[in-house]
């Protein structure tokens, strides 16, 4: 448990952090991302060579302290250490800017989708494994990432994936109050949605949600333009919640009748997925978090049990997105062998 680890979430200023000029150390190459808690360039360390990532923090809005969210990410990313998580090195500090320096990775699951990578099903399945073992980790330490989406899974040419972005992240506790709007509305889960309590298993659900859209090649959720629309299509494959929800705040008003459950035959109609894999999406994104599978035991599924040697597309240094993809283009895969960065056996 977290907690047991001594770290605690609390406010500070940027004074009480220990950290190192940037100047002195790296030299910022280029600006490479930006999310919703701060702008990511790729650097150099000028002792070293090491390319790293560099997270400028957003400070205008705490004008009398650090952020939270960024201070809530220093100390969950120094007190865990997974293979499929991005890995925090150190603070630095340029005038009055912060940043974290992490790890560098080539790209994200949503620069390579917006390319036009498509990932076979054996590459989905080496994916999906790294992911669920990341959260698995999380989870067993009583952590929730609580944004997991493409953006946030990053990729490098060896074919290994690593979540990033743990700014909405915390650890559960039934007595910490919680916030509701966590997610975009494509990933986010019906308990969520309905105003309810929500778990580790939310992560597990946004997970589920990356692998169908994986598996059918694009997200069932292209068309919607609204949070209803989206909890529209979440009943239209999934059904209706009928279990213990009627009387939470929002369902009456994204639930007006029953609705079948259609998830196995989308799936079945949309993709050349094996049995195995359509019964782990399905108890992934089952509606009751209670009934839901666990990373734990997602892992142990039936469909991980299959071992071959995966062939990973190979990426270009820094590719990015075309401004505007054109449909018809396929961009050209390479392949590479898995070797480096995974545990071999989780791919063979």
């Amino acid at each position: 448990m977290l907690g047991n680890l001594g770290v605690q979430i609390c406010r500070t200023t940027t004074s009480q952090l220990p950290a190192q000029d940037l100047n002195q150390t790296y030299i910022i190459q280029k600006h490479v991302g930006q999310g919703k808690y701060g702008q990511v360039f790729k650097a150099q360390n000028k002792l070293n060579k090491q390319i790293v990532a560099l997270k400028k923090i957003k400070q205008e809005k705490e004008a009398n302290g650090f952020p939270r969210t960024a201070m809530r990410e220093i100390h969950l990313l120094s007190s865990i250490k997974h293979e499929n998580i991005v890995s925090f090195q150190e603070v630095v500090v340029q005038s009055k800017n912060t940043y974290l320096v992490l790890e560098y990775m080539d790209t994200d699951l949503h620069n390579l989708l917006q390319r036009r990578i498509v990932f076979n099903l054996d590459q989905v399945r080496c994916l999906m494994y790294q992911i669920l073992d990341a959260l698995s980790y999380l989870h067993s330490r009583n952590v929730y990432h609580r944004d997991l989406k493409p953006n946030n899974i990053l990729y490098n040419d060896k074919g290994q994936v690593k979540i990033c972005d743990f700014g909405m992240a915390n650890e559960y506790s039934k007595k910490r109050p919680q916030t509701k709007r966590i997610l975009v509305p494509q990933y986010r889960a019906p308990e969520i949605y309905l105003g309810g309590q929500y778990d580790c298993s939310v992560d597990v659900w946004s997970a589920g949600i990356l692998f169908l859209e994986l598996i059918v090649k694009q997200s069932p959720f292209m068309l919607a333009k609204s949070e209803s629309q989206c909890f529209s299509k979440i009943i239209d494959l999934c059904g209706t919640p009928m279990e213990d929800v009627n009387s939470l705040p929002h369902y009456h008003d994204y639930i007006n009748g029953p609705k079948e459950r259609t998830l196995r035959k989308y799936l079945h109609a949309n993709s050349n997925a094996m049995p195995q894999l359509i019964d782990l999406i399905d108890r992934m994104l089952t509606l009751n978090p209670a009934k839901r599978i666990t990373a734990k035991e997602a892992l142990k599924h039936q469909y991980f049990q299959t071992r071959i040697f995966v062939m990973m597309p190979r990426i270009e240094q820094d590719g990015q997105p075309p401004k505007d993809p054109p449909i018809q283009k396929k961009v050209k895969q390479e392949q590479k062998p898995l070797l480096q960065g995974i545990k071999i056996n989780k791919c063979m």
